[in-house]
């Protein structure tokens, strides 16, 4: 149960950009659109083409195009974030800079990383996690709004589009190897000798798990793209894989139509090669894009050492391996990362021991693409005899020499269904973009209770400027507010949730407080283990209808692994500070004057005592970030703390702000306990804030 209650601001004041939005793609009987890059020879974009350049061909048929339009997303000479400079051994790395709330007029791209833990040797997890980290701290740009999901599990608090690093980083700090996938220990199987007892038994096992979980993957990336149908700016969706078989050798094959690309040998086997189908023709309906990348990077195909030994010698392990079993069975993988890049306008980047390389192409891809509209005859939508739609293959031709097309292959005729109205304030609350109609800034803070509980402390600064109050009977301004909020674990599991109406009856001194100051909503979660959290809250005036949303994402540490740990930090003005709604100085908005100054504490836990003097030996440091620049950094200082009792310290800190230039900053408060291990001595906390002239 939340408990929770609405303070003025003041209360509580005593407590320690010029984008371009893709359109969703839609097939109608009035409309067909398709989106399509063009690069010379050495793979460069080229934009500078016209209508009279292109041939659009259905089904054999040319098209006449009625609409043309060239987006483009990002410059290609916008140079990517420099590496970070190597820390020297024991040294904090700086927090991320401060992110701006997502909006959904300044997303260029929308791009979901997914990875197919299902599909992904212990080998290769290793290479993906180390890459897609240095994906992160490198690659993002602004405008780029990006989700890393897991093939295994449901979305959670980690798998959310952001554009905030820390919230990318430790999604990828989380990444596993699935024992229990369609992949072992290595990105290559071991040569099979193909004899001894029950060898066939075991074929037919291997095979009924890779088609499980193959089909694992197709649902998770399905589930994906339909999610992604409504989201603004360029969608992608980056498949990491070690490979998507779709035939095997117990079973007879067939030549599959050339559609699919290069004509090859596959198994038909409707468990895979309809879902296959389906999601490719989804991703063309939802304007996704998708892009596959082969994890097992370049390999030499030689004999290892889980290799069986073979009668034959050398020579004839070297065949197997390099001819009739393992080559053939890593071409047999791409396949199908092959065919669903191809059908949706992507393409598969492989032999690449560095899969940021691979990302760092398909982001290049991105930067803009060619939008090309006709209208098709209305017949297409009709199906024969009243079977399934037919699919209708639709062909992208450049008259221009030398010069390279991509596009979605076709699509299924049927025509995509109305939106469904829905509820807007929940539907705001589930949205990763912000709604700002209502001014909310959120605040949670890890803290453990007297007893020994661990707990969450929310708390939401609202502008009540942006209520509408009424006056009544009695001098009252009366305002009524509706409250959504659910907090979520790691696997999307709902720790807490809140439907709560609020009916403000405030008096003359209060109503002008709440003026100058705003309102705050603060609520206690206890948590019942640790680990990553995601906080959602939506406030809708009820007068108006307008809906304010806000979200964090917060770690709450094991403080039972006895490790030195910090709370979250608490920020606000001294005490007699002045205070106005433009810089309150209280917790929930971190925003100060310029003239002021700026308090903070946390609480510490788990320090070491030392044995003959009873008190732990605890330095701390203060830094202070604009972006990447650092403009403040304190010098080693020993916390005074009184003789051993409870190991819970509590630190304080104060900053004058005169030196500070208007904008936003973020305080990092390092702690090293030097009577621990190194590993384990040192923890860290950090929190924004914004300062104003005034």
């Amino acid at each position: 149960m939340i408990r929770c209650r609405w303070l003025l601001a003041g209360a509580v004041a005593a407590l320690a950009a010029g984008q371009v939005e893709s359109p969703i793609i839609r097939i109608t009987v009035n409309l067909v659109q398709v989106d399509a890059v063009v690069t010379d020879s050495k793979g460069r974009q080229v934009t500078d083409l016209k209508p009279e350049d292109f041939e659009i061909i259905e089904d054999g048929r040319p098209q006449k195009i009625t609409n043309f339009s060239y987006i483009r997303l990002a410059s290609p000479s916008q140079p990517a974030a420099p590496a970070p400079t190597p820390l020297p051994r024991g040294a904090v790395p700086p927090p991320p800079p401060a992110q701006a709330a997502s909006k959904r007029e300044e997303v260029r791209r929308t791009i979901v990383l997914v990875v197919d833990d299902l599909g992904l040797s212990m080998e290769s997890m290793g290479g993906v996690r180390h890459d897609l980290k240095r994906f992160v701290e490198q690659q993002i740009q602004p405008g780029d709004l990006v989700a890393i999901v897991r093939t295994s599990g449901g979305m959670g608090a980690l798998d959310q589009f952001t554009n905030d690093r820390r919230l990318l980083l430790a999604a990828v700090d989380r990444l596993r190897w699935y024992p229990g996938g369609r992949a072992g220990l290595s990105a290559m199987e071991p040569v099979s000798s193909q004899a001894g007892a029950g060898q066939e038994a075991r074929d037919q096992e291997a095979q009924w798990r890779r088609v499980s979980y193959s089909l694992g993957t197709l649902g998770a990336v399905s589930y994906l793209v339909n999610g992604m149908r409504e989201m603004p700016g360029r969608k992608s969706l980056i498949l990491i894989s070690d490979g998507l078989r779709l035939r095997s050798a117990l079973s007879p094959a067939e030549t599959i139509p050339r559609r699919f690309g290069a004509p090859r040998m596959w198994e038909r086997d409707d468990r895979l090669l309809e879902p296959l189908r389906r999601v490719a023709d989804l991703a063309n309906r939802s304007a996704v894009v998708l892009y596959s990348i082969d994890a097992r990077g370049l390999q030499t195909l030689m004999p290892g050492a889980d290799d069986p030994y073979h009668p034959g010698g050398l020579p004839t392990l070297l065949s197997q391996t390099r001819g009739d079993s393992r080559l053939t069975g890593m071409l047999l993988d791409q396949e199908g990362l092959q065919y669903l890049a191809h059908e949706t306008g992507g393409f598969l980047a492989h032999d690449s021991n560095r899969i940021d390389f691979g990302i760092g192409k398909i982001l290049r891809d991105l930067e803009g693409y060619y939008l090309i509209g006709y209208k098709p005859d209305a017949a297409r939508f009709q199906p024969r005899n009243g079977k399934e739609p037919d699919f209708h293959a639709i062909q992208v031709h450049v008259k221009v020499p030398r010069l390279h097309v991509r596009s979605r292959s076709g699509y299924y005729g049927y025509e995509d269904p109305p939106k469904a109205a829905g509820d807007q304030f929940v539907a705001a609350l589930l949205s990763p973009f912000t709604s700002s109609a209502v001014h909310l800034r959120l605040t949670p803070v890890f803290t453990e209770a007297a007893d020994s509980r661990t707990t969450i402390e929310l708390m939401l600064h609202i502008d009540a400027r942006d209520l509408t109050f009424s006056a009544e009977p009695g001098d009252l301004h009366t305002a009524t507010a509706d409250l959504l909020a659910f907090t979520v674990d790691e696997r999307w599991r709902p720790v807490d949730k809140a439907s709560y109406t609020a009916v403000l009856r405030l008096k003359p001194a209060s109503y002008e407080d709440a003026m100058r100051a705003g309102l705050v909503y603060t609520s206690s979660i206890p948590v019942a283990r640790p680990g990553p959290y995601h906080i959602r809250v939506a406030v809708r005036d009820a007068t108006t209808g307008k809906i304010g949303t806000a979200s964090q994402f917060i770690d709450v540490p094991d403080l039972k692994k006895r490790q030195l740990a910090l709370s979250g930090l608490v920020v606000g003005s001294p005490a007699g500070q002045p205070r106005d709604l433009e810089a309150p100085g209280v917790p929930s908005f971190r925003v100060f004057r310029r003239s002021g100054a700026l308090d903070f504490t946390c609480q510490i836990f788990n320090a070491r005592v030392d044995r003959q003097t009873q008190k732990p030996a605890i330095d701390t440091e203060v830094r202070v970030f604009r972006g990447q620049q650092q403009v403040l950094a304190t010098e080693p200082k020993r916390l005074d703390a009184a003789p051993a009792g409870p190991l819970r310290k509590i630190a304080k800190g104060s900053m004058l702000l005169d030196s500070f230039e208007p904008g936003s900053y973020v305080l990092q408060f390092v702690v090293r306990d030097t009577l621990a291990k190194e590993k384990h001595g040192v923890a860290e906390q950090w929190i924004d804030f914004d300062v104003i002239q005034r």
